[in-house]
């Protein structure tokens, strides 16, 4: 049997009047790496099919990729947890989510975080990984460091997917993906 390493991680939620909480908590354990993730805004979760019957999927996108940027500028993580979450229950924004994600892209660079592709994606009503293979492509190419996770909430969830995903990365020319080391990008 190969040995292999045990790391010590967490995806947290980013809420910005919970911040020094946030910090506090973080700064308990010897973490290797930190998953940042926008999954309400204001008081409507993302997950919900309602938010999306009552609320227009180009506002949805507008409120939560400018706490996505928030969460950037406040340094909050080293890993993007599903940067297109609004797409989850299947729907799209009109001008597409290059529109909402290029802007990004200083930022992400800047932060110094790496984005997940999120093969759990597949089987929600999205159909996709999160990001698509379109915003992947994008990211690579400018630079953005990409990790690899399946938001298993169960055994059976590990690595879903992942072969697919690493099919699909080498054809779209992406060599490399990142991992952690306390907290320190690999």
């Amino acid at each position: 049997a190969r040995p292999f390493q045990i790391l010590l991680g967490m995806e947290m939620d980013y809420v910005p009047s919970r911040i020094a909480t946030a910090r506090a908590e973080i700064a308990r354990y010897p973490w290797d790496y930190l998953i940042g993730s926008v999954h309400n805004i204001g008081l409507e979760k993302l997950q919900e099919p309602a938010l999306y019957q009552e609320w227009d999927i180009d506002d949805v996108c507008e409120i939560y990729f400018h706490r996505v940027g928030d969460m950037l500028r406040d340094r909050f993580c080293d890993v993007v947890g599903h940067i297109d979450l609004p797409k989850k229950m299947g729907s799209r924004p009109r001008r597409g989510l290059r529109h909402y994600i290029e802007p990004l892209i200083p930022e992400l660079l800047a932060a110094g975080v790496a984005v997940e592709i999120n093969t759990s994606g597949k089987d929600n009503p999205a159909g996709e990984f999160m990001p698509g293979w379109d915003t992947v492509a994008l990211l690579a190419e400018a630079g953005v460091p990409l990790t690899l996770g399946s938001d298993a909430h169960a055994p059976q969830q590990v690595a879903r997917h992942f072969g697919e995903a690493i099919t699909e990365l080498r054809r779209i020319g992406v060599r490399e993906l990142s991992w952690f080391d306390r907290r320190v990008r690999k």
